[in-house]
């Protein structure tokens, strides 16, 4: 059934409520909902328009409030969007404790009661803050008669949509089975247990979850319902699930994406799993340990013949190299980064995972080649996730002793080649360094994901910091649905938040106070400057962008209540 949507517009005052029942009535029965469930919804929409109402009243406004009546084939949706001044803030409301007895009515928290009758009713209900407005969003999803008490995920029958790719790995002996479903159109990876592997498996756009449910009782043992629902919710936040693909992108997300051409190469595993097949050895302990020789052996020319010159690159005698070394030394750069991102998918290749994507993007002025080893979260062993990150920083470790080795050999017959060599060698250094810099979202990161075994580590760090920093931000009504998280995971937000907060303030000085100089030298070249101005430029541009994405975060949330 395609989205039917109902809008009204409907001053805050009591005296309009019989037509508001009347309206969400007709609208929901129109779409063949069950009677019962129709009441249910005008009940719970009535309950929160009388407190606005009420609300309003206090204060003398009397704006219009905007309800939006929307249904599927599944669910209705209401949404209640209204003035923020109106002191109606499901955050604010306190518990509401149902009395056991006669005696314990005179301490009833009435101001909670119309939130509690809410969520009783409704299966969805959150709170969201659209700039200067407050929005009240309450979901029902449909059930046949008489089985209004079940859950709400039991009686949908989802498919996945053809973008999401399921990768379920055979048990080995004394682990359960473990799987993966990753969209690449929005970015998301699910870890999937034996129990959800079980389910994600039987989405066929046939069955409902209840027929999945019965199944696996029988087959594989209990499954508790909450379970089904928190993967379903997962599942449609990612845009796994068909008729639920996210939003539509922005005009600059589109024109953005124009200007970043991407070349996508057919059959990738199948490419991947030819070039292992073909390294053979290679790709194994004896190719690890001769990356890592070679890339250590630089250490000698860089100690007898070049000087620690690579950390002090000269911009100007790189300027007036001639064209063809220039043009070597973007070609030397972009077989390296392909190369890192190729050792990615062939050690996860090695490990019997899949590549899904591999590709090249145009970025800027430079080919961006990628390899997606997403695959690698669902390998059995966390020695085996943490080798896939770390092959490409062998890599990357091994051209830095290559460059170097370069460097020296032609530093006396051609000084000009000798200067191009050390830039490749400092371009190597600098990956190096970023690769292995935890705080960056790179190589690092993701093996220190995977060893402490805790996903989004970066995100869940910050904002526990801003939780026990700034309580106002996480109320009480949104913090209780949220799982609290273990005592090491604790420990590691804590030293991972602080520790990248150094880190992120580091990242701003440092560049300030070492390039800032070059403006006021008298001696300094104009290529010198002009580097200069353009990492400060996009320093800046960096900070701006991310002021801005805290700001739209801010003044744009959700909450969920229910």
């Amino acid at each position: 059934m395609p989205k039917r949507r109902v809008v009204l517009q409907l001053p805050t005052d009591p005296e309009w409520m019989p037509m508001l029942e009347d309206v969400v009535r007709r609208f929901f029965a129109r779409m063949r909902f069950p009677a019962r469930l129709c009441r249910t919804v005008a009940a719970a929409v009535l309950e929160a328009f009388d407190n606005l109402a009420v609300a309003s009243g206090k204060l003398g406004l009397r704006e219009p409030c905007r309800i939006s009546l929307a249904a599927t084939g599944e669910a209705v949706t209401v949404e209640l969007s209204y003035n923020g001044k109106i002191p109606l803030n499901p955050l604010a409301v306190g518990e509401y404790e149902t009395p056991e007895t006669s005696r314990d009515i005179d301490a009833l928290n009435a101001d909670a009661l119309w939130l509690h009758l809410i969520k009783r009713r409704m299966d969805k209900v959150f709170f969201r803050v659209e700039g200067a407005r407050h929005v009240l969003s309450l979901v029902k999803y449909r059930r046949q008669e008489g089985l209004e008490g079940e859950s709400w995920v039991m009686r949908l029958t989802p498919q996945l949509t053809a973008t999401a790719t399921l990768e379920i790995r055979p048990p080995e002996a004394g682990k359960p089975r473990r799987g993966i479903l990753y969209n690449p159109a929005t970015g998301v990876a699910l870890k999937l247990g034996p129990k959800e592997c079980y389910v994600v498996e039987r989405l066929d756009g046939q069955r409902t979850i209840h027929d999945i449910y019965m199944e696996h009782i029988e087959n594989a043992g209990l499954i508790a319902p909450r379970t089904l629902a928190i993967l379903h919710e997962r599942m449609e936040k990612g845009g796994m699930l068909h008729g639920e693909s996210p939003p539509g992108e922005s005009w600059r997300k589109r024109l953005f994406r124009l200007t970043r051409p991407n070349f996508v190469i057919p059959r990738p595993d199948a490419v991947i799993t030819a070039l292992h097949n073909s390294l053979g050895w290679f790709v194994g302990p004896l190719g690890a340990g001769f990356l890592l020789a070679l890339g250590a052996s630089g250490l000698y020319p860089l100690l007898t013949r070049l000087e620690n010159i690579p950390l002090a690159v000269k911009l100007e005698t790189i300027g007036d190299a001639p064209p063809l070394a220039l043009a070597v030394l973007y070609l030397a750069v972009l077989v390296m980064a392909g190369v890192h991102e190729l050792a990615h998918g062939l050690v996860c290749k090695h490990f019997g995972g899949r590549v899904h994507h591999m590709g090249v993007v145009f970025s800027w002025v430079i080919f961006v080649f990628y390899c997606d080893s997403t695959s690698a979260h669902a390998l059995p062993k966390v020695g085996q996730k943490v080798l896939v990150s770390l092959s490409g920083m062998l890599t990357t470790f091994a051209f830095l002793g290559l460059g170097l080795w370069m460097a020296a050999w032609t530093a006396d017959a051609a000084p000009a080649w000798s200067m191009i060599w050390r830039a490749f060698s400092f371009i190597s250094y600098c990956g190096l360094t970023m690769n292995a810099n935890p705080f960056l979202k790179m190589d690092a990161y993701a093996m220190l994901t995977d060893a402490l075994g805790i996903a989004r580590l970066r995100e869940r760090s910050f904002a526990y910091l801003r939780q026990r920093i700034f309580t106002w931000a996480a109320p009480a009504a949104v913090r209780k649905h949220v799982r609290p998280p273990t005592r090491r995971e604790r420990l590691a937000f804590w030293c991972y938040g602080l520790l990248g907060t150094l880190a992120s303030l580091a990242f701003i000085v440092l560049p300030i106070m070492k390039l800032g100089p070059v403006f006021v030298q008298e001696s300094a070249s104009h290529i010198r400057i002009v580097v200069a101005a353009a990492i400060l430029f996009f320093l800046f541009l960096r900070l701006a962008r991310q002021v801005q994405v805290n700001i739209a975060s801010w003044r744009n949330r959700e909450y969920r209540l229910l």
